[in-house]
């Protein structure tokens, strides 16, 4: 048993991540076979990277099934296959439904956090830095206004 699985369980009811960015599916249904989210996070930060340039990957899931992109990892055996075609891939990826949005960008949080740490994910997962726009240093107090309305909470301080 991992504590911080516990943890989420105990917050979200669902340990279960996405295939693509990791994040923790955040159904309020204790009992489910659907999984989502309501904010994706950049596919980077789960060790995503774009093959010819080995560099992280700032497109977050909702984009990236809507697009004419295709992925490949060990699920698919290599083997590239259209993001669009995700849940013929196994029965995880069949129990996720993400949104298709060609325009959805990365939520404040996701971006602030990204263009942050750029430098320590890559060292970490063995490849280059993403190529972040400086749009993505977002003001903590904007981040934690985003966060507070999507969530339906009240953070008053980091």
């Amino acid at each position: 048993i991992r504590l911080r699985d516990e943890l989420f369980k105990g917050i979200f009811n669902c340990t279960k991540k996405c295939p693509f960015c990791g994040v923790f599916c955040d159904s309020e249904t204790p009992v489910h076979s659907q999984h989502s989210c309501k904010q994706h996070r950049p596919e980077g930060l789960s060790r995503c990277r774009w093959r010819g340039s080995e560099r992280l990957v700032t497109a977050v899931c909702t984009a990236s099934v809507a697009d004419n992109a295709s992925f490949c990892n060990n699920d698919t055996k290599w083997e590239y296959k259209p993001f669009k075609d995700y849940q013929t891939v196994n029965d995880y990826y069949k129990s996720w439904t993400i949104q298709r949005e060609i325009s959805a960008q990365a939520a404040s949080y996701w971006k602030k956090v990204f263009y942050t740490f750029n430098e320590q994910f890559a060292k970490k997962y063995g490849v280059k830095p993403a190529e972040i726009d400086e749009a993505w240093n977002i003001d903590w107090d904007v981040v934690k206004e985003d966060l507070n309305k999507t969530y339906n909470t009240n953070i008053q301080s980091w």
